[in-house]
């Protein structure tokens, strides 16, 4: 865990109104075994452009107990940070 000033930590996050946590992680590596070994539960997002509604998707995908999601060319970037937020709303 790092503090940061104010000025430093509004420069890392586009969020207009943060909760005032930030985390950096690994991207994940495609692993075939893993998403469609045993008893595959896949997320097909078809050209998903809202982030926010992408975010939804994965995360439900995730809370389901699914294997992974594959994404079509056109969906929204899953690593975009409205994707990636956890409103508390």
């Amino acid at each position: 865990m790092r503090r940061l000033t104010a000025a430093l930590f509004a420069s890392l996050s586009e969020a207009e109104t943060s909760q005032g946590i930030l985390a950096l992680a690994r991207r994940p590596v495609l692993d075939a075994e893993r998403l469609f070994g045993g008893t595959p539960l896949v997320l097909l997002a078809d050209e998903v452009q809202n982030p926010g509604n992408l975010g939804g998707l994965l995360r439900t995908t995730e809370a389901a107990g699914a294997s992974g999601a594959i994404l079509t060319e056109g969906c929204a970037d899953p690593f975009a940070w409205k994707a990636l937020w956890l409103s508390a709303a």
